[in-house]
């Protein structure tokens, strides 16, 4: 890790923006994390402006709330802009709750009108509920489309880095009908309309669900992802299984936590600092020290 430092350090310093690219473009985010906390926060600037938008997003939603809202405080505007544009929605949820208001405030006011929107639009569902879960990134199209202007419109919807595995089949009022695997899509005649392929046999979730009924449903079925709908059946997201997963390990870890009587981390042990776990792990420490003494003298 030490001459990776070196390496990163000498193209900064080089203002070598290709090699740095090139680097974390293979980077595991726990990596990121270790040469995030051994820069300066000169360095730390300067590394944001190179990190691919994904990792931005990764390496804040792996940060503890302090250290999140230290290094927010000593970026640029612009440098926020980037991070907020690179979380999911529901990711920039979790970082606005976490973070004092004056950050919050000025976090905010950052957002672009459709983010900001969004933004507000998913605060008014229930905490734990689907709702704010879910992400507007996926593919709709209309039930009477060929199959040539399906195509033509997931390219046209998709991101560069977007996963795409089922799109949904909405109707006029965006009410949802069912949906059909990419796979299907590719393999159909272009000239014929998407109703001929259509699966009925979907099952979404509903906005003001529980988030433990969206993670009991995905583990069963092995869904990649799951369409989200308001009462009136109308589509307005999904919610996919690594959102699912992140909520689902959060749970059980602080489960077991409580059940150990060893105070929450709040973020995960490789991202942990030496003193944070001592912290948090002192007071059943001390109990276990005193119980084993106890023990030897009752032996004794």
């Amino acid at each position: 890790m030490n001459s990776l430092n070196s390496q990163i350090k000498k193209l900064l310093s080089e203002k070598n923006k290709e090699g740095l690219n090139d680097i974390f473009k293979f980077l595991h985010i726990t990596a990121i994390i270790d040469i995030f906390r051994q820069s300066t926060d000169i360095e730390r600037l300067k590394l944001i402006e190179h990190l691919p938008s994904k990792s931005v997003s990764k390496l804040f939603n792996n940060l503890d709330t302090s250290t999140k809202n230290n290094w927010l405080n000593s970026l640029s505007d612009q440098n926020k802009q980037k991070i907020l544009k690179a979380l999911q929605p529901s990711e920039r949820i979790n970082l606005i709750h976490d973070l004092p208001k004056h950050t919050v405030k000025n976090l905010v006011d950052l957002l672009e009108p459709e983010d900001l929107a969004e933004t507000k639009k998913i605060l008014g569902y229930p905490k734990y509920s689907v709702g704010r879960l879910m992400t507007s990134d996926f593919v709709a199209v209309n039930k009477d489309w060929t199959i040539k202007r399906v195509c033509e419109h997931i390219k046209e919807r998709t991101k560069k880095d977007q996963l795409i595995h089922v799109v949904y089949v909405v109707d006029e009022a965006w009410k949802l009908l069912g949906q059909i695997e990419l796979q299907k899509i590719i393999l159909a005649d272009e000239d014929s309309r998407i109703s001929n392929i259509i699966d009925n046999n979907v099952a979404p979730l509903n906005i003001a669900d529980d988030q433990k009924k969206a993670i009991s449903y995905m583990n069963i079925h092995r869904l990649p992802a799951m369409p989200v709908v308001e009462y009136d059946n109308r589509l307005v997201g999904i919610v996919t299984f690594d959102d699912v997963a992140d909520v689902a390990s959060s749970k059980i870890t602080e489960g077991i936590h409580k059940g150990a009587a060893i105070v929450p981390l709040n973020v995960g042990y490789r991202y942990t600092g030496t003193i944070q776990l001592f912290a948090k792990r002192a007071g059943w420490l001390v109990t276990l020290v005193f119980i084993s003494l106890a023990s030897s003298g009752v032996l004794a």
